[in-house]
């Protein structure tokens, strides 16, 4: 957006493959992160979650052994998977904004 008659070069067909690669990459760290940790649980007592969804904290909250460990995981992966990429989309729209408004005439702000 900053830069409209670069696009054609900088979004090719290569930079498209590697975003797909970043992207299942990314998301199966995630599901790597979340799943391993819970090998080593032991789980004890009421087996019935009160939720629709199986996610991680439910489980935890199952469980009859330590999980500091694994509440420090969720909050990385939260950190690593949620706030990073947003703050990455919030620079990307302040470049966007401060590249229009140092456009002189109306016109071209438009």
């Amino acid at each position: 957006i900053c830069d409209p008659l670069h696009y054609p070069t900088i979004m090719n067909t290569e930079m498209s493959h590697r975003l797909v690669a970043g992207t299942f990459v990314m998301s199966f760290l995630a599901a790597l992160i979340n799943t391993v940790p819970l090998i080593g649980v032991t789980f004890c007592g009421c087996n019935r979650i009160s939720h629709y969804t199986c996610d991680l904290p439910a489980l935890l909250s199952l469980s009859c052994s330590e999980n500091s460990h694994n509440h420090l995981l969720i909050f990385l992966s939260c950190f690593l998977f949620g706030i990073v990429p947003f703050f990455l989309t919030l620079v990307s729209y302040i470049r966007i904004i401060s590249t229009i408004l140092e456009i002189q005439s109306t016109k071209g702000r438009s």
